[in-house]
């Protein structure tokens, strides 16, 4: 059935021989009429609660959201997504969920980077719901997706091999795409079943950002701690404070920042620096001492990298008190 599977799904469609006939990209408008680039899921379902489409191959997708819950299946090769600054490539065998307040690009998939995405109706979801183990992953990734207020979110699953989960879904996709669709009334409950299975193992989860709401007080302390006591802060300190191993600590301020606590340390010294030598006539090494340097040439080599110019030049040049 798989190989019957993958000749349906990887035909070159309409849409993929205009875009290779032309060399051009996307249509926007055989996805939406929004000026934000949302398509639109009633379009695409009508009455269905349930439906499927091959990936478009061939050109890069654009930034774009959607106003239903979607989920990839790559069946075929490797496509790649990008999610607010995080690159995700999808290999076979991957699902990614997306909720509907995400907005991504994909880059072009060539011929045999063969995806499919399933369009999810906001009333399956809602009867859906009711049936889901709480306090559960997919759940709250389910509720969120109803919450106006909720974040872009995304799970990324590899299933690999596990056999359950992989039969559901190329009996989705053959269901879907089937002539026979007499057993279309089984979708429903195929796709709980789904849903049910990947409850059941998280192990498969490569990546998702369900929590960063509850890194939020994270980044707020480690911010404050900094501004507080740039003179003489250590990461030791801070990591007795958070009660977090060193190491840990560090994976996280690089993943809250994108940098590591020297520089945000540095960032805060510098920033501080800067304005006492303007609002303040205090001597150029006075201020490298009150903001935690004992080594001044040091200070001196990372306010001009900063400013190409040295500490007196930036006084001189902006210099507010009397």
């Amino acid at each position: 059935m798989r190989n019957d599977l993958l000749e349906m799904i990887s035909a070159i469609t309409a849409e993929e021989k205009e875009i290779l006939a032309y060399n051009s990209g996307i249509n926007k408008l055989n996805y939406t009429t929004s000026k934000n680039f949302v398509v639109q899921g009633a379009d695409i379902l009508g009455n269905k609660l349930i439906d499927i489409r091959p990936h478009t191959r061939f050109c890069k997708f654009p930034l774009h959201g959607h106003d239903y819950m979607e989920i990839m299946y790559v069946l075929e090769g490797s496509i790649i997504h990008n999610i607010d600054g995080n690159v995700i490539t999808l290999k076979k065998g991957d699902l990614l969920l997306l909720n509907k307040h995400i907005f991504h690009s994909i880059e072009k998939a060539e011929i045999n980077d063969i995806g499919v995405n399933f369009i999810l109706s906001d009333n399956f979801l809602n009867s859906m719901l009711k049936d889901l183990q709480q306090d559960n992953i997919l759940t709250k990734f389910v509720a969120n997706n109803f919450d106006e207020n909720s974040s872009q979110q995304y799970i990324h699953f590899r299933v690999g091999d596990i056999y359950s989960i992989k039969n559901i879904l190329d009996n989705l996709v053959f269901t879907l795409t089937g002539i026979d669709k007499k057993d279309t009334v089984l979708l429903p409950q195929a796709v709980s079943l789904l849903f049910g299975y990947l409850s059941l193992h998280r192990e498969c989860i490569i990546a998702n950002n369900l929590d960063i709401k509850k890194e939020a007080p994270y980044k707020k302390e480690i911010t404050d701690y900094i501004n507080e006591n740039y003179q003489k802060a250590t990461l030791d300190e801070l990591s007795k404070k958070l009660a977090l191993s060193m190491e840990y600590l560090c994976r996280k301020i690089k993943k809250l920042f994108g940098k590591s606590f020297k520089e945000l340390l540095l960032e805060q010294r510098l920033l501080v620096a800067e304005k006492l030598l303007v609002s303040t006539d205090m001597k150029i090494n006075e201020i490298i001492y009150s903001i935690g340097y004992e080594n001044s040439s040091h200070f001196h080599k990372k306010f001009f990298q900063k400013h190409s110019i040295t500490p007196y030049q930036w006084r001189k040049n902006k210099t507010t008190y009397k």
